[in-house]
């Protein structure tokens, strides 16, 4: 009788889902945030288990994007599809009609979990019907779709239908108003919009995008810039790869999971595989975009170590170090010890060595230098101090006048020095790093006075002649015709040389929409100046001392 009774329940249900349409096609998994769901499919006489749907869809096509997430049980499955099919009481609400704009009837969508919609007007006429696609124009079937009325306290008046398996849903019957119509997927995510429902008919389309498509350009290349020729570049997990041609350009078309970073990975022999993330980031937004990278020799490495003193065998700490040869360039510093180490340093020839210091060391360089396989852990460098010396002197205009108070600067090689000069114009300096020295200002043009050499304790006298004073000068720069230049360069410059000595200034200007220039605070001395403009010839003159203003006409080439 059990065994009878039993046979009888089967064909019951083996009844119901044919009468409905057929067998179920996907059921999302127990996850709190998804809804349980099922598409009813049109041949009911092609039934297929889990593993052998989830093979056939298994290829990422641009036809069509199958979204299978498997059922956790049969009787889970079983409690869906039967939950799914008693709630068609809102069969009208659900009749997914395919309003394609020819009003041809599509596949029935089905109701998931049923809102207060029909409660809101009794005599609502608006209709919502449209098709959730990919971003390839794919239907995308089994995807819930809800219609969420906008407005204050309307937050439970939302209901949800299942979209058919050709990806067509519809709202019947719906209130006049503003609605939010979002189809969520599980697996690629979800799409809104906002739709206005009056009388009559709205045809919304949804788009899930689920690929992502990037041309990857780029140039493979070793460290000195030579092009990579036959290098493997792969784009992970996307799982696309390319080999770079003899100028080592590489070239992708990628598809992949728009939410997924990506990982460039470019391999050859004889080189360091090397890892370079591509994150969404990067692309978001973009169609194509530029990776160069660049590979380094596979080589065993060593350490280079030593210690760094002068000549009087005190550390000299705290100094930059490179080395470096054709492939590799390495940095380090020495240490409160005068020690340094470079470690993982390429086995190889040629490498140069440099010590670069401050004021007061001289440079170091040694060439040649061969990194072997056991390394170089005791190597000495000797560089020689600079030595001290002093300088003194006075700052007088070009046309003699005491300057008090005036700045300016010492220059010893790199290292800069600031100064001022007492009410007598007078300035002295100690413990100045030996070498050529000049002095300048760079406040309203250049100003310099260079040539002295300072040697170890010794001291240097400089009476520096400069270009400082009250006089203006107006110019305005004309074409043959009169009519002004605009953005035409003005070169402002003097020069004397002098007990071995130069001094000398250098100003700019460009002139303005009327062609005029104006310069001010120099000395009542001749001046050098060159003008310049697009499609003009130079022009080089002299402007003397007592003058105040003048045109200049250039010539056109």
């Amino acid at each position: 009788m059990k065994k009878i009774l039993f046979g009888l329940m089967i064909a019951a249900m083996a009844g119901l889902l044919y009468i409905y349409g057929g067998n179920a096609e996907r059921v999302v998994d127990g996850s709190d945030d998804m809804r349980e769901s099922s598409t009813v499919s049109n041949d009911s006489n092609n039934a297929v288990d889990d593993d052998e749907f989830a093979a056939k869809n298994s290829s990422n096509t641009a036809a069509s994007r199958s979204r299978v997430v498997k059922q956790q049980s049969y009787d889970e499955h079983s409690q869906n599809v039967s939950r799914l099919l008693s709630k068609r009481n809102q069969a009208e609400m659900a009749d997914s009609y395919r309003e394609d704009k020819t009003g041809e009837p599509g596949v029935r969508g089905q109701s998931v979990r049923d809102g207060n919609l029909a409660d809101l007007a009794a005599n609502a006429t608006g209709h919502i019907r449209g098709r959730v696609l990919d971003n390839s124009g794919a239907a995308m079937p089994a995807v819930v779709v809800t219609a969420s009325p906008l407005g204050a306290g309307q937050a439970d008046n939302q209901a949800d239908i299942m979209a058919g398996n050709d990806g067509w849903f519809a709202f019947e019957g719906l209130a006049e108003g503003e609605y939010t119509i979002t189809a969520s997927d599980p697996v690629s995510g979800n799409s809104s919009q906002a739709v206005r429902v009056a009388t009559g008919v709205d045809i919304v389309d949804l788009v899930i995008p689920v690929d992502h498509g990037l041309l990857i350009i780029g140039v493979v290349t070793e460290l000195d810039g030579d092009p990579v020729a036959s290098a493997r570049v792969r784009l992970l997990p996307a799982g696309m790869s390319a080999i770079t041609d003899e100028l080592g350009v590489y070239l992708i078309q990628a598809v992949f999971k728009r939410d997924l970073d990506q990982l460039i990975i470019v391999e050859k022999e004889g080189y360091v595989t090397e890892r370079k993330p591509l994150q969404k980031q990067q692309w978001k937004g973009r169609d194509d975009i530029q990776i160069d990278i660049m590979l380094r020799p596979d080589a065993e490495t060593a350490t280079v170590a030593g210690i760094v003193s002068d000549e009087n065998g005190k550390a000299v700490v705290n100094q930059l170090m490179q080395l470096n040869n054709a492939s590799y360039s390495y940095k380090t510093s020495t240490d409160a010890s005068g020690k340094f180490v470079f470690p993982d340093v390429a086995i190889g020839n040629n490498y140069h060595l440099y010590v670069l210091p401050d004021m007061n060391y001289e440079r170091y360089q040694q060439s040649g230098l061969q990194v072997p396989a056991k390394g170089i852990n005791n190597l000495e460098i000797v560089i020689n101090t600079r030595g001290q010396g002093e300088v003194s002197g006075q700052f007088v205009s070009a046309t003699g006048e005491i300057l008090q108070n005036y700045p300016s600067n010492i220059l010893v090689g790199s290292q800069s020095i600031p100064i001022r000069s007492g009410v007598s114009g007078k300035f002295h300096v100690g413990d100045v790093p030996a070498g050529r020295i000049s002095l300048s200002k760079t406040a309203n043009g250049r100003v310099v006075t260079s040539g002295p050499v300072l040697n170890a304790d010794e001291s240097v006298e400089v009476l520096a002649i400069v270009d400082i004073g009250e006089q203006q000068f107006i110019g305005t720069v004309l074409d043959q015709a009169g009519e002004p230049i605009g953005g035409a360069n003005v070169l402002w410059r003097w020069e004397l040389r002098q007990d071995g000595l130069l001094h000398e200034s250098m100003r700019n200007a460009v002139t303005d929409a009327n062609g005029r220039f104006a310069l001010s605070g120099f000395s009542a001395v001749p001046h050098q100046v060159q003008i310049s403009a697009p499609d003009y010839s130079p022009l080089q003159t002299v402007v003397q001392a007592d003058q105040a203003q003048a045109e200049f006409t250039l010539q056109s080439q």
